[in-house]
């Protein structure tokens, strides 16, 4: 009995370490992310990873919208989509706001692709409508040309929430949207203000009085320049 009970224990905490342990090891299946762009696939020359790089610098600027891109030879899951969101998970993309990730996975001599967004991109069209758009490049292995039409097809695939975005981006970080129109008007107060109040001849305020026919004039003490209201 006493044997009975010590592999029945024996068996319950390896099953409960096994528990444990796999999420870790999923996770730890993924590979870690290289900047924006992770070619763990090594799909792209010096020239292509520059071109892609600035095709993603160009996103964030353009429309606010962070991109990462995973190109892989290997994956842990059965499904592309679901390395894809296990991707964005470990990466911790949910946190950075707009954020789209492109997922490419080479098996034998075929590639696989799945595109996962965040934040309001999750609930709108635009990760299918950019997975469907380089379909056709992706199933001919056409890896670059098809990241490259990742970024052509992001201004449709956004909408009008995607230029929006990049409106107000653009807006709030640049200053002189704003501070001109200030600035404007308060020269044009200014402006006012001293025709109105300033001597003309000698530069004294003027002070405002009656007048002999009963109307408001402003008249300066110095010079005795005078002016009807």
């Amino acid at each position: 009995m006493r044997a009975l009970l010590t592999h029945s224990l024996r068996r319950l905490i390896l099953g409960a370490l096994l528990v444990s342990v796999l999420p870790f090891l999923s996770q730890a299946q993924i590979p870690q992310p290289i900047g924006h762009l992770s070619d763990y696939g090594a799909v792209l020359d010096r020239h292509g990873r520059d071109r892609i790089e600035a095709m993603i610098e160009e996103a964030w600027v353009s429309f606010g919208v962070e991109v990462f891109i995973l190109a892989s030879w290997e994956s842990p899951y059965e499904s592309t989509a679901a390395f894809a969101a296990a991707t964005a998970d470990a990466w911790n993309l949910s946190e950075r706001g707009r954020t789209l990730l492109l997922v490419l996975v080479k098996a034998e001599r075929d590639w696989t692709h799945a595109v996962v967004g965040t934040a309001d991109l999750a609930r709108s069209t635009a990760p299918e409508r950019l997975q469907e758009g380089i379909g056709d490049l992706v199933a001919h292995r056409r890896i670059e040309e098809a990241m490259a039409s990742f970024f052509s097809q992001l201004p449709a695939a956004l909408g009008n929430a995607g230029d929006s975005s990049s409106q107000e981006t653009r807006s709030t970080g640049n200053p002189l949207v704003w501070i001109i129109p200030v600035v404007l008007l308060a020269a044009a107060a200014l402006i006012l203000g001293i025709r109105r109040f300033v001597c003309p001849r000698c530069g004294r305020l003027l002070r405002r009085g009656i007048g002999d026919r009963g109307r408001g004039v402003y008249s300066c003490r110095s010079c005795g320049f005078r002016r009807e209201i």
